[in-house]
């Protein structure tokens, strides 16, 4: 949530609602509704539970939350009759199924989102609109610090790497992102308004805002698997688009074909494994073969994820035609069909459905790069024998990234060859500041991955991401 503003913003607020200058609590629900990026992934209404909600009314409104001493829902029509009458929500909530509410509509007037979109958090002077004072660069270091506590409070490790990369990325200067953002927000915005769909644009622009408020990602541990996860808003969690303009100083990297590479070796799928080693593209294979682009490599992408772990076969085309219908792209149903018959995407749900099956069997799955056993009874996801095929899978990539790290800490600690840092960790790659001797350093951590994948039999290198 960002709850700074400019000081015009402000006063268009506190008059068309005057009750905010006097209920900070309202202030504060009004702001996380304004500016909140926590969506649901299917339907993108904002989502509502009932901790963020009592949190937004003070500690002793969340502890009576978590007592049952206050129901939520009377905050928020407490919240419809002082503040928005036209707020609306859907009330499908169970805390024992792990689904909150979401908000059908926050019925804020129009010309208040439009005046917020208009904001140039930059240049301006700030106010903190829950506090109803200047924002300054101690509120920055405050929020930072209230992130670092947060992190590791909520969730467990799933390895030592996950505990070593958190603290290493936490570690990292503020000033790399305050100043990415800085020298690069404006550009942003146009990226953002060139969007199509109010909803997508109205996203980009909330974590854009939220940026701006603390650049910086502060990671912390996942539910169920070793990935970290950005507990603020931020370069991680933001479109690629506007990632890539904010940090086009930075070098990013990815591992080639990650998912398709740790199924090649791990999956025992031997011409896969060929293809791959021979510097075969997989785009390139499924562009010819279904006589498409390289515009639609983001669809294609979604269909390959959802061959993998994502979906039963019969909703991988309709995947597809979604992600396509999204970027603008004409995929065709047949087309989408087709992609299953390809001769990669048939062995992979193949082998899929043997594994899923040995799940089944042995009641959860081994992840070998860090020697645990997952439980299948204990996954919570909404299809648990598939999320563990992909928490396996992102163990192995965490596993092979690691040599990264050895390198990132040996920077850290001998500051008279410090060339470079990690800045940010996007799953299956992540992103590089260079101070100097950008080329030596680029192939010494290219070097270091290539040799422990091929060490291990895994058909992957690092690529820069053009």
């Amino acid at each position: 949530m960002s709850p700074f503003v400019t000081r015009d913003f402000k006063d268009l607020v506190l008059q068309e609602y005057p009750i905010l200058e006097k209920h900070q609590g309202h202030r504060t629900f009004f702001s996380y509704l304004l500016t909140t990026v926590f969506t649901d992934d299917d339907t993108d209404k904002i989502v509502i539970p009932y901790k963020t909600i009592a949190r937004c009314y003070g500690q002793r409104a969340l502890q009576k939350a978590k007592n049952g001493n206050i129901t939520t829902r009377l905050l928020l029509k407490f919240f419809q009759s002082q503040v928005v009458d036209e707020f609306r929500y859907y009330d499908a909530y169970s805390a024992s199924a792990g689904k909150a509410r979401t908000v059908e509509r926050t019925g804020i007037d129009n010309s208040i989102f439009r005046a917020w979109e208009k904001q140039d958090l930059i240049s301006e002077d700030l106010i903190d609109f829950v506090r109803l004072k200047p924002w300054t660069g101690k509120d920055s270091k405050n929020l930072r610090d209230e992130l670092k506590e947060q992190s590791g409070e909520e969730n467990s490790p799933h390895c030592e790497d996950a505990t070593e990369w958190r603290n290493y990325l936490n570690g990292r200067s503020p000033n790399l992102f305050t100043r990415a953002v800085k020298e690069n927000y404006g550009e942003a915005r146009e990226v953002a308004a060139s969007f199509d769909g109010r909803t997508k644009q109205n996203q980009a622009l909330r974590h854009l805002n939220a940026m701006a408020e603390q650049p910086q990602p502060i990671y912390g541990f996942s539910d169920n698997t070793v990935r970290l996860k950005s507990l603020n808003p931020s370069l991680q969690t933001v479109d690629s688009d506007i990632r890539h303009v904010i940090t086009q100083d930075w070098v990013e990297l990815d591992l080639s074909s990650a998912q398709l590479a740790i199924a090649a070796r791990d999956w025992e799928m031997p011409q896969l494994h060929d293809f791959l080693s021979e510097g075969n593209s997989i785009w390139q294979s499924l562009y010819d073969f279904l006589d498409l682009g390289p515009a639609a490599k983001g669809p294609l992408k979604k269909g390959l994820y959802a061959a993998h772990y994502g979906s039963p076969k019969g909703q991988i085309p309709r995947n597809i035609r979604a992600k396509a219908a999204e970027k603008n792209i004409d995929v065709s149903f047949e087309t989408a069909v087709k992609f299953l018959d390809h001769w990669i995407i048939e062995q992979l749900l193949e082998e899929r459905d043997q594994r899923i099956e040995a799940i089944e069997e042995n009641g959860g799955i081994r992840d070998d790069a860090y020697d645990r056993w997952i439980s299948l009874e204990e996954c919570t996801a909404q299809n648990p024998k598939l999320s563990l095929l992909a928490q396996v899978a992102q163990a192995r990539e965490m596993w092979l990234l690691r040599p990264v790290l050895d390198l990132a800490l040996e920077q850290k600690n001998d500051r008279k060859r410090h060339a470079w840092q990690v800045t940010l960790l996007q799953h299956d790659g992540f992103s590089v500041h260079f101070t100097r001797s950008r080329e030596y350093h680029l192939d010494r951590i290219k070097e270091a991955v290539k040799q422990r994948a091929e060490r291990h039999g895994y058909p992957t290198e690092l690529e820069v991401e053009s």
